[in-house]
């Protein structure tokens, strides 16, 4: 039986730290409230939920879906966000000025 890359991808399966109790799962969908753990374990952005709230409100967040009420964030949707926010790597102050 052949298994998808997305369903081998570790990315894909949220750490018991975020969901305490829960083995590994695979999430591809997260709610808000789980969001800011994510990227802070994953790409070590710190980012408040009352700023994912407002971001929600006015834009400039990650992209989102909605089930019923309530929002979900996309795994591939918060990686691309989280690249979008990061700039290049720099070995010095002055070339992340110069970029």
């Amino acid at each position: 039986m052949m298994v998808n890359q997305q369903e081998r991808d570790p990315k894909h399966l949220v750490p018991p730290a975020i969901f305490p109790g829960v083995s590994m799962t695979l999430r591809p969908r997260l709610r808000r409230k789980d969001v800011p753990a994510y990227l802070a374990s994953t790409h070590g952005i710190d980012i408040a939920l009352s700023t994912l709230n407002k971001l929600a409100t006015i834009g400039g967040g990650p992209e989102m879906q909605y089930s019923g009420r309530i929002p979900l964030y996309h795994i591939d949707a918060l990686d691309a966000w989280a690249a979008a926010r990061l700039s290049k790597p720099v070995r010095s102050t002055s070339e992340r000025s110069a970029a």
